[in-house]
């Protein structure tokens, strides 16, 4: 039995040292509260770039806002380590709408799969709850809370953007999912603070009984999914 804390508070926005500094602090006293595993949500440091998906960006082919801050990854991180606390993997925000990387997590006999995101509200806890049954695992949903006021005032069109301090930009929803789908902690909505759960990852084998879709429900001799690992570089010189 592992005690896991999701930390639902907001960063200092833009700010990577005073960031730190509350990481720091939450990690603490999430330890004195006797969590062994801690999760913080997606891009905590030096904060998620809420702004991007208010700003009216036009041109010929416009594409997710995201993309105006993130390039692509590669699967050289696409990995399950062995913690203390079970065998955790993670995939950001809506990487967990990706099917084959999923499974190649499941497939690396996956306990806890850990899903910092941007995303909140019914739809995706209900993806959660799915990935919880499709995986036999625990899923911690961690997200983030954020207020108008956690917007500093010395950000360029703050009052045009976010002219209501007490708007919840994003409600958070920290949420933490047992094997099979049952919701054991959460989810924290419209309030920042830590989120406890007790994980016990025996209940991964119990659930997999009857549905293992990376072992005895899977059909090798039909799929076949490679997955190349190579980190990726944007040039390469000959």
């Amino acid at each position: 039995m592992s005690r896991i804390a999701v930390i639902q508070r907001p960063p200092v926005l833009l700010d990577r040292e005073r960031t730190l500094q509350a990481a720091v602090a939450a990690v603490v006293e999430a330890a004195h509260g006797g969590a062994q595993l801690i999760v913080f949500p997606e891009a905590f440091v030096p904060g998620y770039p809420v702004w991007i998906w208010r700003l009216r960006h036009r041109k010929l082919m416009p594409t997710n806002p995201e993309r105006m801050v993130w390039g692509l990854g590669d699967a050289s991180g696409l990995r399950v380590v062995d913690t203390p606390c079970g065998r955790v993997g993670t995939l950001l925000c809506w990487e967990s709408y990706m099917p084959l990387a999923r499974y190649a997590l499941y497939a690396q006999g996956l306990e806890i799969y850990v899903a910092p995101t941007y995303d909140a509200g019914e739809s995706w806890i209900g993806t959660l709850q799915h990935i919880a049954r499709e995986g036999g695992c625990w899923v911690i949903g961690a997200g983030l809370a954020m207020r108008g006021a956690d917007i500093p005032e010395s950000f360029p069109e703050r009052s045009r953007l976010y002219p209501d301090p007490d708007e919840w930009i994003n409600p958070g929803d920290s949420v933490v999912i047992a094997p099979w789908g049952k919701i054991e902690a959460g989810p924290l909505s419209k309030q920042t603070g830590i989120l406890y759960a007790e994980m016990d990852t025996a209940r991964c084998g119990t659930a997999r009984r009857s549905l293992d879709v990376a072992g005895h429900y899977s059909r090798p001799d039909v799929f076949d999914l490679h997955i190349n690992r190579r980190p990726r570089q944007p040039v390469a010189f000959d």
